[in-house]
This record gives C-alpha cells, structure tokens and sequence, in this order.
C-alpha cells in the first residue's frame, strides 16, 4: 500500500508532467548558472531560435523542488514537449525539436 507520502509525491510529479502534456512543443530545462552542459544547452536553443523556460534549481527554490519531484539524476534536465533528456545531447535535442516541429525538418 502506498504512503501519503508517495501518493503526493506521485500527484505532484503528475501535475508537473501534465504541463508539458497540455503544451507539447513547450520546452524547459532545469539548469544552474555554473554549469557548462546547461549553458551549451541555452546557448545552442538561442543558436536555433528556441524560446525556453529556465528554472535555476539553486536560486529558486520551487524550481528545485520540481527538480527533485521529477527525479532528477543531473543537470540540465531538459523537457522538449514530452520528452526528457537528463544531460546536454545536441543530437538528440535537435531531433526532439525537429519532431515537436520546432525545428525544419532537415
């Protein structure tokens, strides 16, 4: 049987999840200021013409809440649409944005 715990936990994560599923071509990315893959990460989206929320997970404490919801396993996290990339993979965002279609198809 689940704990209260659990049960809220899951709830939350559900209905942080339920953002990008009500806005599927939305794209986030929980980031730090020091961190060189989450600045590659923003740096590369505003290359490419991508708007983009940034949640500092030191300096926003809610942001670090969500992070520790979504189970985060590093930094950047990265949503695009419903898909998740823990960890900066140009290739792989690239071909996330091209089949939200944010991107031209190549």
């Amino acid at each position: 049987m689940y704990s209260m715990k659990k049960l809220f936990t899951f709830l939350i994560a559900l209905s942080l999840c339920s953002a990008a599923f009500a806005n599927p071509e939305k794209v986030v990315i929980y980031s730090t200021k020091w961190c060189p893959y989450c600045n590659q990460a923003k740096a590369y989206f505003d290359s490419v013409g991508i708007q983009f929320t940034d949640y500092d997970i030191e300096d926003n404490a809610q942001a670090r809440e969500n992070y520790k919801t979504l189970k985060g396993r590093g930094i950047p996290l990265v949503f695009i649409g419903t898909d998740r990339f823990d960890g900066y993979d140009p290739q792989a965002l690239e071909q996330a944005l091209r089949t939200h279609g944010l991107l031209p198809a190549a």
